[in-house]
């Protein structure tokens, strides 16, 4: 029973690996398009690596994802789902699209208030964007264990 556990530990942390250099590779390579000045391929490797951020953070809580699969958990929807979509769709959102639509705003570390508060993280850090991608992907599995909610049809 106890190689059993030992392997699924090893596929954890082969998978976490796997998609830290699949994150790796996508912030490179959207950095060489941002050099070359390709915005279609920018917005591209961006969203990628936001994917598999998404999915970092969806290995984070696996033995929720076991349960699920053991089909121990019932799917289901909870506000905490519709945080993460939120969250989500924030992180997918490259930060040369927020400059241009937004405008050049600072963290407010530098002296900025208001709005920049929140816009000034994410027009400079794409980095940023993939922790969020990394909670959102956290917050998608923990709510399948949280009280759910129904939509009335």
């Amino acid at each position: 029973m106890k190689i059993k556990k030992i392997i699924l530990y090893v596929i954890v942390a082969i998978l976490g690996v796997l998609l830290l250099n699949l994150i790796a590779t996508a912030q490179i390579k959207a950095s060489e398009c941002g050099y070359y000045l390709d915005t279609d391929g920018l917005v591209l490797w961006h969203a990628f690596g936001g994917v598999f951020a998404f999915l970092f953070g969806v290995l984070l809580e696996w033995r929720t994802v076991v349960k699920l699969l053991k089909k121990e958990i019932r799917l289901g929807f909870s506000w905490l789902h519709i945080c993460a979509i939120v969250i989500l769709i924030i992180s997918l959102i490259p930060p040369s699209i927020i400059i241009i639509y937004i405008g050049i705003r600072f963290p407010f570390t530098h002296g900025a208030g208001g709005f920049s508060l929140i816009a000034g993280a994410l027009a400079h850090s794409s980095v940023v964007q993939k922790i969020l991608s990394v909670v959102a992907g956290s917050f998608i599995i923990k709510g399948l264990s949280q009280k759910k909610i129904y939509i009335a049809e």
